[in-house]
């Protein structure tokens, strides 16, 4: 679908992917630039950008709005092409090609391709043998994914294998009408964003849902059988199969990187840039989830928007600005559990009580649960359960790399409860 194209092919700045990390960039160049611009926007799905966060709850419920902010037409011209995946870049010739045979010249150009969904190591092998398999195993990544998922027949048997954030916003959606099991491979859900005290509260919140869930067990294989999938699960218990209507991967994501690679740009993880966004090639940039910078690449909104308005400044002509990773809050809600998880809270749970200092408030009959991590007086990383109104401030001192006092902390850990029965220790 194309429209608003002027019939030039060549343009100050070419966008490559319209996802939300390409849409918040969009917003942020009026803000800064004062010249008025030719830029094109390619996107691979026919979509203009909206909010994948809420895919999950749009699952739940197709009246969920996924538009995002309107973008400013009127300070510079603006032009789209989507429905097209761009194919090659010729960075001899400034050129970017479609499948559709599309030829674009830019000045500058952006990559925000974003990243891929991971399926399981069996997934490619069992669809080369059993096509039909393909249509039982998703990943939930766009409005495609979703609307297949919601056709998915009330009362049916879904299994989500994976334990994270979106894999269980998803099984809370769907567990409105349909059996959801949850297949994990790790001794607890969201290892990586919890602790065990908060993953079990959570657990509990989902096994209320009557999600099913099955940790410390993976899916080894699937096989296509009448009208269900045979699932081949190691557990605790040993090998069992399951049977399911539907298969959804949520292992994570990759950048999508094959494009920056083969146009020759210096690739590693993720298509790697400078701290201005900037990749090998001096006229090509990357934003979102398919860039790596200082050997880190994004999986949440606000980094990648961030990188959206530092190279909003470096293409205004204002070099001044640099990217800099933060640790950033993952809010999830489940059942009226609210949880958040700030600072890399896996590498915090392997370090030594010489390394760290840990505290940690518990009220059992609220469910409300907070676990933070310091070291000499500064907070490193924070876990909330229930009530999660500290997160906030908790990532504002996390963010600055402030240096909090740590009976400050201990006094604000316990204030808003401090006529309650209270369990507060330190580990």
């Amino acid at each position: 679908m194309t429209y608003q194209l002027d019939e030039s092919t060549y343009y100050d700045l070419v966008i490559v992917g319209f996802g939300m990390a390409s849409h918040r960039l969009l917003q942020e160049l009026p803000l800064h630039s004062q010249s008025r611009l030719r830029i094109l926007v390619l996107g691979e799905e026919p979509h203009h950008a909206y909010n994948r966060v809420l895919l999950p709850q749009f699952v739940e419920d197709c009246a969920t709005d996924l538009s995002l902010a309107a973008v400013d037409f009127t300070r510079h011209d603006l032009s789209f092409h989507t429905g097209d995946a761009v194919c090659v870049i010729n960075r001899r010739e400034h050129q970017v090609q479609t499948v559709t045979g599309r030829q674009f010249y830019y000045r500058q150009l952006v990559l925000a391709t974003g990243s891929a969904p991971v399926f399981p190591d069996f997934y490619h092998a069992v669809a080369l043998n059993s096509p039909t398999v393909c249509g039982k195993i998703l990943a939930l990544r766009n409005v495609q994914d979703a609307i297949k998922i919601r056709a998915i027949a009330e009362g049916s048997h879904i299994v989500i294998q994976g334990g994270g954030f979106i894999a269980l916003e998803t099984a809370a959606a769907l567990s409105t009408h349909c059996r959801v099991t949850v297949c994990h491979r790790g001794a607890y859900l969201m290892n990586r964003q919890l602790d065990q005290a908060a993953a079990e509260l959570l657990q509990k919140a989902l096994t209320a849902r009557g999600i099913t869930l099955l940790l410390r067990s993976e899916i080894n294989g699937a096989m296509d059988s009448a009208d269900k999938l045979q699932l081949a699960i190691t557990g605790p218990a040993g090998v069992s199969t399951l049977a399911t209507d539907l298969l959804i991967a949520a292992l994570g994501v990759k950048p999508r990187i094959e494009l920056a690679e083969a146009a020759g740009l210096v690739i590693n993880r993720g298509i790697v840039v400078n701290s201005q966004l900037q990749t090998s090639d001096p006229e090509i940039f990357a934003i979102g989830e398919c860039a790596e910078c200082h050997g880190e690449t994004v999986g949440l909104v606000a980094p990648a928007y961030q990188q959206a308005k530092v190279l909003a400044h470096f293409l205004s002509g204002q070099r001044h600005t640099h990217y800099q990773s933060h640790s950033t809050a993952t809010m999830l809600k489940i059942s009226g559990l609210a949880i958040s998880s700030i600072g890399n809270v896996a590498l915090l749970q392997q370090k030594s009580e010489l390394e760290v200092k840990t505290m940690v408030y518990q009220d059992f009959q609220q469910g409300d649960y907070r676990r933070i991590w310091l070291r000499d007086g500064q907070l490193l990383g924070a876990v909330l359960c229930g009530d999660t109104s500290l997160s906030p401030y908790y990532q504002r001192l996390i963010s600055q790399s402030a240096t909090a006092d740590t009976s400050v902390i201990e006094t604000t850990l316990v204030a808003d409860d401090m006529f309650n029965d209270l369990l507060f220790y330190a580990a």
